[in-house]
């Protein structure tokens, strides 16, 4: 009897083995640039905006060992609050006032034909997609992103009272799955 029971759960374990597959992975990591301050000390600043260019850089990693279920991979982005809140009791700013781009992409490992950048989104506090690609093995990227605060002629920083204002923002790295 107890040869019967080892011979019935061998083929089970044959099924199950071969039914199982990998979820996919992925992570984004902040290399450089986590901080963003804007120092508005002109009046051409206050009236032209300010532009930091390349200066976050977030490593990418995303991975689909088993790719049955997973059609790419998407890099998203939101603002955590409704607007862009200042800390001395004056009106928040809209959160629109910042856009946000991607400029480069560094290829590490894998490959990268996804969106074309540079890639640029207006802020607000849903998931916005910043960057997406079809590629879905072992990709490992390097993106630089840009800030741009009140460079739109709809969104100038002159129609905000001076102040510190703060913004968190939130990216995501999701699978785009069938």
């Amino acid at each position: 009897m107890r040869i019967l029971k080892y011979l019935l759960i061998l083929p089970l374990l044959a099924i199950t083995s071969i039914i199982n597959a990998q979820d996919p992975s992925g992570s984004i990591t902040i290399i450089g640039g986590s901080s963003v301050n804007f120092y508005v000390n002109s009046l051409k600043k206050w009236d032209e905006g300010i532009t930091l260019e390349g200066w976050s850089r977030i490593r990418l990693r995303f991975d689909d060992p088993a790719p049955v279920t997973t059609l790419g991979w998407a890099l998203n982005v939101k603002a955590e609050t409704l607007g862009i809140i200042s800390d001395s009791g004056s009106s928040d700013m809209d959160l629109n006032t910042l856009e946000i781009r991607a400029i480069s992409i560094d290829v590490i490992s894998g490959s990268y034909t996804g969106t074309a950048t540079p890639q640029m989104v207006a802020l607000n506090n849903n998931y916005i997609e910043l960057l997406s690609d079809t590629q879905i093995s072992n990709v490992d990227l390097i993106v630089t992103i840009s800030y741009d605060l009140g460079t739109k002629l709809t969104n100038k920083l002159l129609a905000n009272e001076p102040g510190f204002y703060f913004v968190d923002l939130r990216f995501q790295l999701i699978s785009d799955d069938i």
